[in-house]
């Protein structure tokens, strides 16, 4: 019989893959939300928000939970016609006169 624990070990990886995920879902979900704020600036945000949206939808679906994989493909479709369509949201500056 071997003293060594192999559970100890295995925990650890298991918990590096968890918080590897985690800083992936987090990081997916704030790009998205900045993408979202900044849409109005540039067409290409859109892009970046369809993008965003495909990673949080890719983070969904990788713990889990398929609700919240599906809705933000979802988004990320929408987000792409959006794109293609040229259909955003730009704030224009009244001209004077």
């Amino acid at each position: 019989m071997s003293s060594r624990c192999t559970g100890c070990s295995r925990l650890q990886f298991q918990s590096a893959d968890a918080n590897a995920l985690t800083l992936f879902g987090a990081a997916s979900v704030a790009l998205m939300a900045l993408t979202y704020a900044l849409e109005k600036r540039h067409r290409m945000f859109v892009a970046l928000f369809a993008i965003a949206c495909a990673l949080s939808s890719a983070y969904g679906f990788l713990i889990g939970s398929i609700p919240f994989g599906s809705v933000e493909a979802l988004w990320s479709l929408i987000a792409l016609h959006r794109f293609h369509a040229g259909d955003f949201r730009r704030s224009e500056a009244p001209s004077a006169g």
